[in-house]
């Protein structure tokens, strides 16, 4: 690592991060964005990642607030996509749009290759109405 190397979990102690989370927590009146949960922990979730931009360098309207439970569900999601991409690439675009779009009700377990994530509903996972 070069000498201007700040690990990812510092940068979340840096003023500027700390400024633009409290910013998305008020706009999305400190709630979940997918269950609406409130008087829970809450983190601000990335809708996407860029090698070297630093976490408070994202449009804010490419940032979330959710509980942790949800947070730790679209991880388990963005992982189980990254999964079959990296299994199978384009020839298992099918499947992957089909993890995306399914609709599951109650609490279900959906497995999809090796890889196991538990789901509400794709409309929580999304956030819609």
């Amino acid at each position: 690592m070069g000498k201007d190397y700040v690990p990812y979990w510092e940068k979340l102690r840096d003023p500027r991060w700390q400024q633009c989370r409290l910013r998305v927590m008020e706009r999305d009146q400190w709630m979940c964005r997918t269950c609406y949960a409130e008087g829970v922990t809450l983190n601000i979730h990335h809708a996407y990642y860029e090698k070297g931009r630093d976490p408070w360098d994202y449009p804010e309207e490419s940032l979330r607030t959710l509980c942790e439970e949800c947070h730790e569900r679209w991880h388990a999601i963005q992982n189980a996509i990254l999964a079959l991409t990296a299994t199978g690439g384009i020839e298992r675009f099918d499947e992957i749009l089909g993890v995306v779009k399914a609709r599951y009700s109650g609490r279900q377990q959906c497995t999809v290759g090796a890889v196991n994530f538990v789901l509400d509903s794709i409309d929580q996972i999304y956030g819609a109405a």
